[in-house]
């Protein structure tokens, strides 16, 4: 019960840190999803099964997570060497896990270094250069796609806007998904949870605002709330509807919106634990005394946490607002 608790512990301590480096360049989290979706995208698109799977999405988080840690510290980037930065801050949940991913997954991290570039070029709209060609060549719907998705960095989550958070701690889609990847990451670390399938939860995890992209973040409230989920289905399949895995992604998405497996329950806790989580950080950095209180309660009363897996976790905040 003690080491329950301490890991439970942890993992806030681990979620701090990271949402601290993440802040240190907010833009991070627009390119690690670039990133992670290409490979998702490319590996089921393609067939490469190596793409899309739990080690290269972690490789990829870790990738971009040390370059924030470096650029905190004003030194330069060298994957050569310094591996207590490059897992950082995850040196706490599972360090021996971490240290080697890097270094232990040479062809998967080569592999992974052509798609970043291809996210890159993407981005940039390089259409002249060769993966773009043999790209088209093969299927331009991903490429419609991952425009689709680079419209996520643009939807600012309007619950901070709503409580008059400071303009540079505002966060996009795509931050709140990286803050989901790695708190994810450091959970099955922790708890090896054995009722999941792991690389499911990330590519839903990867994929569940998807939506927002034709709907926008509707809050709870909104006079449009009532026909969120049918605004933002359509969303999900003008993204992927013209890939040949279009099918694939299009029902992960319906399923983490039906919340019946187990991972779509745990992907919405996830959904829903985030903003309390950083709650609490902004709280602390903004020295306010608001934010957690509002969060926790909300959903609290609504009873998110009462059976799921986070329960635990979610507990305590508790003991946080209490001490106050």
């Amino acid at each position: 019960m003690l080491e329950e608790l301490m890991q439970e512990r942890n993992i806030l301590s681990f979620y701090k840190a990271m949402v601290s480096l993440i802040q240190v360049d907010l833009k991070i989290s627009d390119v690690f999803l670039e990133q992670a979706f290409t490979a998702m995208m490319m590996g089921h698109e393609f067939g490469d099964s190596i793409l899309c799977q739990r080690e290269a999405y972690e490789i990829l988080l870790l990738w971009n997570l040390s370059y924030n840690n470096y650029v905190k510290h004003n030194r330069d980037l060298n994957y050569g060497a310094d591996l207590e930065d490059v897992i950082y801050p995850f040196g706490d949940i599972n360090g021996d896990y971490y240290k080697g991913l890097i270094t232990s997954n040479v062809l998967l991290l080569r592999r992974l270094m052509f798609n970043c570039r291809l996210a890159d070029e993407l981005e940039k709209g390089d259409n002249n250069s060769i993966a773009i060609m043999l790209l088209n060549k093969k299927n331009s719907s991903c490429n419609d796609a991952f425009q689709s998705v680079l419209k996520l960095k643009e939807i600012i989550r309007t619950g901070w806007i709503k409580r008059k958070v400071k303009v540079d701690y505002l966060e996009s889609d795509t931050t709140h998904i990286m803050q989901m990847v790695a708190f994810a990451s450091a959970y099955f670390s922790l708890f090896k949870p054995n009722d999941l399938n792991y690389n499911r939860v990330m590519e839903m995890i990867l994929i569940h605002e998807i939506g927002e992209v034709l709907a926008g973040d509707i809050a709870e409230g909104d006079p449009l709330h009532d026909n969120k989920h049918a605004l933002e289905a359509r969303g999900v399949r003008n993204t992927f509807a013209g890939l040949k895995c279009g099918e694939y992604f299009i029902n992960l998405w319906e399923e983490f919106e039906s919340r019946e497996t187990n991972e779509a329950k745990f992907v919405y806790e996830l959904d829903k634990f985030d903003p309390i989580a950083k709650a609490e950080y902004l709280d602390e950095e903004l020295g306010r005394t608001d934010l957690l209180p509002d969060f926790y309660e909300y959903e609290q009363k609504r009873g998110t946490f009462n059976n799921g897996k986070l329960k635990k976790v979610f507990k305590c905040f508790e003991e946080t607002l209490n001490n106050r």
